[in-house]
């Protein structure tokens, strides 16, 4: 079903999808054209699979995420917070994301996020009533108006806190 919701929204999203086929003719000029729809076509119903499965999330504990988003090298996160240093940890924009942030607030206690707003005021209010039910969440800073000038200053925070400062648009 979530392919299925994918390739929808592609075709009623024809504004994004215009955008997205702008991007990848940026990115790879010398791909031919129908190579860029394939490409474009795989990445909406991806996006539709994972709408499906942050859906289905929703009801899960963080527990439940984090044994379905193993984390590699997990004792290095450990070992950090043991020494009495933070962690910094930056994600990328690849894949489930979101599912990982989920899976390192199951694995660390007292996690700080710094994150741009969602362009979207309702998607915003959603995010916002989903990290609200977390509850060992400490706070999100959220920044608005593109990329923040400064980082956040973290090292002011207590040490034994860990930081996931997920800095990729959203």
């Amino acid at each position: 079903w979530g392919t299925r919701f994918g390739a929808a929204a592609g075709s009623l999203l024809r504004r994004r999808d215009r955008l997205a086929m702008q991007n990848l003719r940026t990115a790879f000029p010398d791909k031919e054209a129908a190579e860029l729809r394939r490409i474009l076509d795989e990445c909406w119903r991806h996006f539709g699979r994972e709408m499906l499965g942050y859906i289905r999330m929703q009801s899960m504990s963080l527990a439940e995420i984090a044994e379905r988003c193993p984390i590699v090298n997990a004792h290095l996160i450990d070992e950090g917070l043991q020494r009495g240093n933070g962690v910094v940890l930056v994600s990328a924009h690849w894949g489930g994301w979101e599912v990982a942030g989920l899976a390192v607030m199951a694995l660390v206690k007292k996690v700080h996020t710094v994150a741009r707003l969602l362009d979207n005021e309702y998607l915003e209010r959603d995010l916002a009533r989903i990290l609200g039910r977390i509850g060992d969440f400490q706070h999100e800073i959220r920044l608005g108006g593109g990329q923040p000038r400064v980082l956040v200053p973290l090292g002011r925070e207590r040490p034994d806190r860990a930081a996931n400062a997920e800095m990729q648009d959203r």
